[in-house]
């Protein structure tokens, strides 16, 4: 088994002048929090417990540390999932307001063009109705005119005869 001290964290303790030189020597910052020797089996026996009888059969089973550590990973697990579906979630909502967009944009256009052709079609009425009144307007005065100049006409010659 091999044990966890200042080497496995400190990459020069090995060699304790160039170590003094670099960090301060192994007793100083991280190095010293893992002055500690752990083996891999004490690190175990932290999580789960040996043997223990349950129910008439020996088992292993977790010790509270287990059940925190545990418990920390489907958090973390959980998390993970969740954020997967958050980021799904966001790029359907995306997709879906884009389409929503594009058949806005879509109706908008046929509105335009409805709009464009009902006013074409207006206009194109109003400006008959217009011509047809102006040509009816010069009728009426040249008709007018007509029948001032016969009028004034018709007075000069009675005025002629009388005289």
């Amino acid at each position: 088994m091999r044990d966890v001290g200042p080497e496995m964290f400190c990459p020069c303790a090995s060699h304790k002048s160039k170590c003094e030189l670099l960090c301060g020597g192994p007793e100083n910052g991280l190095a010293y929090l893992y002055n500690v020797r752990w083996s891999r089996r004490k690190l175990i026996s932290q999580l789960w417990k040996n043997s223990v009888e349950v129910e008439g059969t020996i088992r292993k089973r977790l010790t509270p540390a287990g059940w925190l550590s545990l418990g920390i990973a489907l958090v973390g697990l959980l998390a993970s999932v969740g954020s997967i579906l958050v980021s799904v979630n966001i790029k359907k909502n995306a997709q879906l307001q884009a389409q929503a967009e594009a058949a806005q944009k879509l109706a908008l256009q046929g509105q335009e063009s409805r709009w464009r052709s009902e006013t074409s079609s207006m206009l194109k009425l109003a400006k008959d109705d217009i011509e047809k009144n102006l040509g009816n307007t010069i009728a009426g005065f040249q008709d007018s005119q007509e029948r001032f100049n016969s009028t004034q006409a018709q007075i000069i010659s009675s005025k002629q005869s009388v005289l």
